[in-house]
Formats: C-alpha cells, sequence, structure tokens
C-alpha cells in the first residue's frame, strides 16, 4: 500500500466535479460531493461520492447503530436532500440517535416538539429534550434541572 498523503487527491476529485457541474450549466443547483466520518461505526473514515451513495451508505451505517448517521440520515429526510422528504420517519431517527446519547439528535428531537414535524407539537417535551442536550454537553444546570423533574 501506498503510504503518500492522500489529502489532496480527495481535493482533486471535489474541484473535478465542481469543474464538470460547472460546465453542465448546473452550478446554481445544490449539490453533495463526499461524506466524510472520522471514527465512525469502528473505521478510521469513510467517504461517499455524490448524494445517493451518501445516503445509502447512511442507511447502512444507521442500520449498524452509528448514532450519527441515524441523526444525519434523520437531517436528510427532514430537508427531503437526496431522499423522500419523511418528516415523521425523521423524527423517529432523530429519536433513536438521542436515545443512544447523541446531542445533536436530541436538539433536533427539540426542534420536530416545537414546531410540530413529525410529531405532534409539545412544548414540554421539547424543552426536556433541549435540557437533555444540553446535560449532555455537560451543562450544569441543565443537569439539576432535569435531577430537579425526575428525569
Amino acid at each position: 500500500m501506498d503510504n503518500r498523503n492522500q489529502t489532496l487527491l480527495t481535493d482533486l476529485y471535489q474541484l473535478t466535479m465542481i469543474n464538470g457541474y460547472m460546465q453542465c450549466g448546473m452550478d446554481k443547483k445544490k449539490a453533495a460531493f463526499d461524506i466524510f466520518y472520522r471514527g465512525t461505526g469502528g473505521y478510521s473514515y469513510a467517504i461517499a461520492a455524490g448524494l445517493e451513495q451518501a445516503v445509502k451508505y447512511l442507511e447502512k451505517a444507521a442500520d449498524n447503530g452509528c448514532a450519527e448517521a441515524v441523526n444525519t440520515l434523520g437531517v436528510a429526510l427532514w430537508k427531503g436532500e437526496g431522499i423522500a422528504k419523511d418528516e415523521k420517519r425523521a423524527f423517529n431517527l432523530f429519536l433513536r440517535a438521542a436515545m443512544d446519547g447523541y446531542p445533536p439528535a436530541m436538539e433536533n428531537v427539540s426542534t420536530c416538539y416545537e414546531r410540530g414535524e413529525g410529531v405532534r407539537v409539545d412544548e414540554e417535551k421539547s424543552l426536556i429534550w433541549k435540557m437533555r442536550s444540553r446535560a449532555a454537553r455537560g451543562d450544569r444546570g441543565a443537569q439539576e434541572w432535569l435531577r430537579s423533574k425526575g428525569i
């Protein structure tokens, strides 16, 4: 195996893809050329080229229990980017990742409850999930608030 640094090849790939989009007159459309995670699912990194491949990768990583991938797939579903929009499924993915202790997913659960996206509006649950996210990030005030509520 070649031990040289391959970082510039990733940059070259992205620049080549951007150039191709511009030459085809697609430079005003949203595009994603890769997805990159460090420490995902026991691997040192993962790369997927193109949005469709990224969604497939996320689905596989989510099936394997990676909370970050579960949350990211939820975001794609929530926004309808690269996959059909499905707020209810997005909420369920956020909740799954939140239950695994992933703070960004806890924030997303809170937002869904606040806005009624994929679930009925519930201000109390929104506040609880917001405080859980803060507590998971080390906020002592949020930790105490949750203890006082018996959560």
